[in-house]
């Protein structure tokens, strides 16, 4: 009898033990509040500041569970805010948008800046917590990194860590090496990538399959290279990169492609647009062009004001918000149109669209108004209700309020106005009266005796 208890026993323990070791929703997600900074310490964490009533903050919660699950051990702590409540929190860190995602630690924070899947919040946590510039020891790591990174740029460091080069390259890494990758290296690790009269230091780029060096005779600067240098020749504008592409002084060239797109004819035409524009991407000549993907058609059609298909290609200068279109389909294009669409667009020949006249600024926030308007009545009726139908309500009432006094004070003074007319006119009638009676000329009469008038 015993014997069977203890086995009993062992069968609940193990049952219990798997039962801890499945992860539960929310078990790698902490909740803190507004006493967040008093508690952290030095330790490094990923927060989310999210409202109860975002939409996007309620698409978000499955990724960041996932994330808490991908960087659970890695000595991360993930956790959320609901900056409703936690208002002293949310104002000390500046949320302005929901969610917002930080990497926090010590005097460090850093803001998340990508496309909210669980893949790149983890990437971007184990970035942060990264130093930004990690060694290159052999030519072979080099390119390891390379193939591994097809779709990314990767900066490379040559020579003196000493150098005053280095400490501005040092500098760019601490701002973008949460996106990019920067590596240093000494001459002997990198000598069957150099010539054999190379002057140190030196600062290379890898994408695109191929290596440009920054030369300061040139450039302007490193910083103002390495940030025009970070773009692939056909950049996937992921998250709020396409903004970065927006402080580019250059014409983007913005296709938008679904490659993934369960639909295969929309997957296929995609694939056949953005490989139509692989080469005249990569003309160095043509630098004033920058070409990006995007998946999305709603950044075009707030550009061109209505409905694109998918795929699609547009031409559009984010200084000037003129735009160019294609003459036919993208999909369709090859080099020799693609190479005709940019010699027209740069002698002028091509005509542009858009621009920044006081009409199409109103063009543009009545656009926006309505697509905002319908986004918000697609995610959440209710919050469409509270926040358009009722104010609109109230506003109209209020409208409608202010009529109905003004015409009834003008028809009471009106009124007041006939009334004092008619009294007017009555006295000045009595009075005509009066003085029609002491003026009326006395009665004569004809005397027939004597021949004259005689007065009574």
């Amino acid at each position: 009898m015993a014997y069977k208890i203890k086995i009993w026993l062992c069968l609940v323990q193990l049952q219990v033990l798997m039962v801890n070791a499945i992860p539960r929703h929310g078990s790698y997600v902490m909740d803190i509040d507004d006493q967040f900074d008093s508690v952290r310490g030095d330790n490094p964490y990923l927060v989310e500041f999210y409202a109860p009533w975002c939409g996007h903050c309620k698409k978000l919660e499955p990724e960041y569970e996932k994330v808490g699950a991908k960087l659970d051990g890695t000595g991360i702590y993930i956790a959320k805010a609901d900056a409703t409540l936690m208002t002293r929190l949310a104002e000390k860190y500046k949320i302005k948008g929901f969610p917002t995602i930080l990497y926090i630690q010590k005097d460090r924070i850093v803001t998340f800046r990508g496309e909210r899947t669980a893949e790149d919040i983890s990437r971007f946590a184990i970035r942060c917590r990264s130093a930004p510039i990690s060694p290159l020891y052999n030519i072979g790591g080099l390119r390891d990194r390379l193939n591994k990174q097809t779709q990314d740029s990767l900066f490379v460091y040559v020579g003196d860590q000493h150098h005053h080069v280095y400490n501005e390259y040092r500098e760019v890494a601490n701002n973008f090496s949460v996106e990019i990758d920067f590596y240093h290296a000494d001459q002997s690790a990198m000598k069957e990538e150099l010539p054999a009269s190379a002057k140190l230091p030196l600062v290379f780029v890898y994408k695109d399959g191929r290596r440009y060096q920054f030369n300061p005779l040139q450039d302007s600067s490193l910083t103002d290279w390495v940030n025009e240098e970070r773009f692939i020749a056909i950049q996937p504008a992921k998250g709020a990169l396409y903004y970065d592409l927006l402080e580019l002084d250059k014409m983007l060239v913005i296709i938008v492609a679904q490659e993934n797109s369960k639909d295969r004819l929309v997957a296929k035409h995609s694939k056949r647009a953005v490989d139509g524009a692989k080469y005249i991407s990569l003309d160095r000549n043509l630098r004033q062009f920058q070409f990006v993907v995007m998946t999305s058609p709603q950044t075009v059609s707030s550009i061109v004001l209505g409905a694109v298909p998918v795929p699609y290609a547009i031409a559009f200068h984010p200084k000037t918000h003129i735009y160019y279109e294609l003459q036919k389909p993208v999909q369709e294009m090859d080099t020799a149109d693609w190479i005709d669409f940019i010699t027209g667009i740069i002698t002028e020949k091509s005509q542009g669209l858009g621009g920044k006249s006081y009409f199409r600024h109103l063009q543009r926030a009545l656009y926006g108004f309505a697509t905002s308007t319908l986004e918000l009545w697609s995610e959440s009726r209710v919050l469409f209700i509270v926040v358009v139908v009722i104010p609109m309500f109230v506003i109209c009432l209020v409208i409608y309020t202010l009529c109905c006094i003004s015409w009834g004070e003008e028809s009471d003074e009106m009124e007041d106005i006939s009334d004092a007319g008619e009294d007017e006119g009555e006295d000045e009638g009595e009075d005509e009266g009066e003085a029609d009676e002491d003026e009326q000329l006395p009665d004569t009469q004809f005397d027939e005796k004597s021949g004259h008038l005689k007065t009574e």
